[in-house]
């Protein structure tokens, strides 16, 4: 994520004025970042889903499911 970063961060530089930068570009890439780890997130499971047998995928939801009751 760093090199996406800073890649996103001197991409942003170019196009906003110098003194508004900085805030800009965290605002920016944080939404930028949220939506690749979204993406990540998705794949991943996906790749669980696609490489998981049901039993098994079925007692992880269930386990998941009685995590968020606690919290």
């Amino acid at each position: 994520m760093t090199k996406i970063y800073r890649e996103f961060w001197n991409a942003k530089g170019e196009e906003l004025k110098p003194r508004k930068v900085q805030g800009a570009r965290n605002v920016a890439w944080t939404l930028e970042k949220s939506k690749l780890i979204k993406d990540e997130v998705h794949k991943v499971n996906y790749e669980i889903y696609q490489k998981c047998p049901d039993h098994l995928l079925k007692k992880f939801q269930l386990s998941r499911a009685t995590l968020e009751n606690i919290t």
